[in-house]
């Protein structure tokens, strides 16, 4: 079955899975989600994991130390653990995002290789059919099994 991520309305429409046990080497996957978000549906705080956040359609804002970057779809922000973040949904047209969140004694490394997942950010792109792919590719193996599923 090929994945279908949820439609662009209704607003709130959200699903997630978690998962304490799916690792690969040494990056363990943490959790994915979807959610069609409600006009000004506002998230803040401080993670304790890695999160990649991609823009399926909408427009909103991300905000890391005071720096503010609109994005919409094919966008692209990144939460490292530790920092105050925030991001929101437009009013007129609210995002539709995926996201995965990671842990673990790879992800600095692989923060590394991708500066933006240590020091967080986001990046304004084109829709890009991997990654959508992969997202939801992750998104259905932990929605269609059991909370902490060992593969």
């Amino acid at each position: 079955m090929s994945w279908q991520f949820l439609p662009q309305s209704p607003f709130g429409a959200h699903r997630s899975g978690y998962c304490t046990t799916l690792a690969f080497s040494d990056l363990d996957l943490r959790n994915a989600g979807e959610e069609v978000c409600r006009p000004r549906h506002r998230c803040a705080g401080v993670r304790d994991h890695f999160i990649i956040h991609l823009v399926l359609g909408g427009r909103g804002t991300f905000t890391l130390d005071g720096q503010r970057i609109s994005l919409e779809k094919g966008g692209l922000f990144f939460i490292p653990p530790g920092l105050q973040v925030e991001y929101q949904a437009d009013e007129q047209n609210p995002w539709h995002y995926t996201w995965v969140g990671f842990e673990g004694p790879g992800a600095p490394r692989l923060g590394q290789a991708v500066p933006f997942l240590i020091r967080g950010g986001a990046v304004k792109g084109a829709p890009n059919l991997f990654l959508t792919r992969a997202f939801g590719e992750i998104l259905e193996t932990l929605t269609q099994k059991e909370p902490g599923y060992e593969l």
